[in-house]
């Protein structure tokens, strides 16, 4: 709660031009009694809030899948709502549905009868020109996680509706899906929107601390902790990530080697994670006053700083730094300032890579990469490689 609040919390009080917001589910981790103050904190950004449930706010204790939701509904209400802004409709789902056995946690993500029900007849009522914009926790593309069969009822559903976007959480890193009639269940001629937001805790708040004693958390899939703004137009929208603590221009990472050698320098490699970029994006680089223009290849790899980071905690957590700091009498009661746990990467869905094709000389160069975004928005950055001989 702390962490979120100085991080997240702080830095939108007052925020202006903003009708509503939502979380989009894992509003706490496991612990109910933090949705209180997880609630009041939000509530001091001063603007309507709208909450998802996610697996991880559930009582584990139920003994059926209606019944998970009990804690949720008593702070927040329904779980299943719609609400309307224009010419907007958000509906929004319960897709987490639990084992049956009391105190397992076992969940899959789908939707009960009754609940695609509830949003066959909201859209009975809605007019075919606006646009529909379905929020649910478990991501549509994960069919390990949400059954198939439900993800084809929900399309039918849209599927006469041109203008649709879904939105989705869970699994700690962002991801822009478009689901294609010709390749998958959705029945429109219009390309189906999915976005995977990522989160306000990164890798669950799991980072080496920084001067402000938070952790430094990034997704496994290299994009930084923050939040999503999205702004509608009419049945358009434009969707933006914006990284904590930083500027809002700051909307990618531009990774190569150090201290390249001369004779390497054509081969090395130019990494960028364009952290809201998706299969509708161009990214391309120069090295200033030294090539042209050079469009990179989409990729699906893992990020190289995300990697980096992972190796060094895999490294440090072999010197058992963390027993030592826990056993110890004068350390055991403050907090590790080193990274508590970490996953390892995931291959990113928005990572592009090209070798800078010439070689260069010894010194400072400078990489600028340009990368234009599906609503034909262009961001510029740069970054600096040493070459030595």
């Amino acid at each position: 709660v702390d962490f979120f609040s100085e991080n997240i919390v702080s830095e939108l009080v007052g925020v202006k031009d903003v009708e509503f917001g939502m979380t989009m589910g894992d509003i706490v981790g496991d612990n109910l009694d933090l949705l209180v103050p997880m609630n009041q904190a939000v509530s001091k950004i001063g603007i309507p809030w709208y909450n998802v449930l996610g697996n991880h706010d559930v009582n584990f204790q139920a003994d059926r899948d209606e019944l998970s939701d009990e804690t949720f509904e008593r702070i927040y209400g329904p779980p299943n709502y719609a609400f309307v802004y224009g010419d907007v409709h958000f509906i929004v789902v319960d897709n987490v549905i639990m084992n049956d056995p009391v105190g397992d946690r076992g969940y899959v993500g789908g939707l009960r009868p009754d609940q695609i029900e509830f949003v066959r007849n909201y859209l009975s009522l809605v007019s075919k020109d606006d646009l529909i914009v379905l929020n649910m926790h478990i991501p549509l593309v994960q069919h390990e996680r949400f059954r198939e069969s439900d993800q084809k009822d929900l399309f039918g559903l849209l599927s006469e509706f041109p203008n649709t976007l879904s939105i989705s959480a869970h699994s700690h890193t962002q991801n822009n899906t478009f689901f294609h009639q010709e390749s998958s269940h959705w029945e429109g001629e219009v390309p189906h929107h999915h976005f995977n937001v990522g989160t306000t805790s990164g890798n669950w708040w799991n980072g080496v601390r920084d001067e402000n004693d938070i952790p430094l958390a990034m997704m496994r899939d290299g994009t930084p902790n923050g939040y999503s703004f999205i702004s509608f137009n009419g049945t358009q929208y434009i969707i933006d990530w914006k990284v904590s603590g930083k500027p809002e221009d700051y909307r990618m990472n531009i990774h190569t080697g150090r201290g390249i050698h001369e004779d390497a320098s054509s081969t090395s490699m130019v990494t960028v994670n364009f952290f809201n970029g998706s299969e509708q994006s161009e990214i391309s680089f120069r090295v200033l006053g030294e090539t042209e223009w050079k469009k990179m290849g989409k990729v699906s790899k893992k990020d190289p700083f995300y990697s980096l980071i992972y190796e060094r905690y895999k490294n440090f957590d072999s010197l058992n730094f963390k027993e030592l700091w826990k056993n110890d009498p004068d350390l055991k009661d403050d907090p590790y300032p080193l990274i508590e746990r970490m996953y390892e990467a995931n291959n990113s869905t928005h990572l592009w890579q090209s070798e800078l094709g010439k070689k260069l000389t010894k010194g400072i160069h400078i990489i600028e990469v340009k990368a234009v975004d599906r609503y034909d928005r262009v961001f510029t950055d740069y970054h600096s490689v040493r070459i030595t001989r």
